[in-house]
């Protein structure tokens, strides 16, 4: 059974208060499989039913129509900054960035969620990319009580066609987040090996569902995205697993 703050895979789940945070909650991550989530199942399907669907596959200009971001089918996809929840589907290779902070004219908790392929991203549309990310991080930021935005990870691929890529996807998102928002973000769950994950936001609760394949080589311990703890990460190998052993767990 998935519950939040504890996973059957690690105890290292992001739920100590980050320097960065003042008096606000951390995002609290509740990871597993779909059956390790069956007690919580309810919860999902209420954010399914009400909450705003970040389709990385969906058509670019119904998603721009719709207040997105978008640089071309299933490259990247961000959302609007909302107060509803949030949800985004088939992360593969894909990585997905959590952001969230409370909103200074109305006391609401206010999100937006990215969803961004590296084989796209960082090449010829980065430029772009890096544009319309940068404007959500400063948007919200600037919306927000300071010391109330707290930022993660989650996603990508270990494999060894796809590590380079989420290694590098790592840390140009880290990067953007610690220029603009004074803080390096955590990596909320490690790669994994094969398949893919659904990601479920309440940012009312802060609450984080992290779906993850099953049968799969999986890594669910969180660590701050420095470019020390990144370049530690190994592609799956012949065992399946990166090498985590090392690195500065949050």
């Amino acid at each position: 059974m998935a519950e939040f703050g504890k996973s059957e895979s690690s105890e290292n789940i992001y739920i100590e208060e980050p320097e960065h945070l003042e008096g606000s909650k951390p995002i609290i991550a509740c990871i597993g499989t779909e059956k390790e989530h069956e007690k919580g199942w309810k919860q999902i399907e209420n954010i399914n039913d009400s909450g705003l669907d970040v389709n990385f596959f969906g058509k670019t200009m119904e998603l721009i129509g719709k207040g997105f971001k978008a640089g071309g089918e299933q490259t990247y996809v961000i959302s609007p900054i909302t107060e509803k929840p949030l949800r985004t589907r088939g992360l593969r290779d894909c990585t997905s960035v959590v952001v969230v902070g409370t909103d200074a004219k109305t006391g609401e908790q206010i999100s937006f969620i990215s969803h961004q392929n590296p084989k796209e991203f960082l090449k010829d549309i980065k430029d772009r990319f890096t544009r319309d990310f940068n404007e959500s991080l400063e948007e919200l930021k600037n919306r927000c009580v300071p010391g109330s935005i707290d930022v993660v990870i989650c996603g990508g691929r270990n494999n060894p066609s796809a590590v380079e890529g989420y290694k590098n996807s790592l840390k140009t998102l880290s990067s953007a987040i610690n220029e603009r928002m004074g803080f390096v973000p955590t990596v909320i769950c490690g790669s994994k090996n094969a398949g893919e994950d659904d990601i479920y936001f309440k940012p009312k609760d802060r609450q984080l569902h992290i779906v993850r394949p099953d049968g799969v080589i999986l890594d669910n311990r969180s660590f701050l995205a420095t470019p020390e703890n990144i370049d530690q990460i190994k592609s799956a190998g012949k065992d399946g697993m990166e090498d985590l052993s090392n690195l500065h767990i949050s």
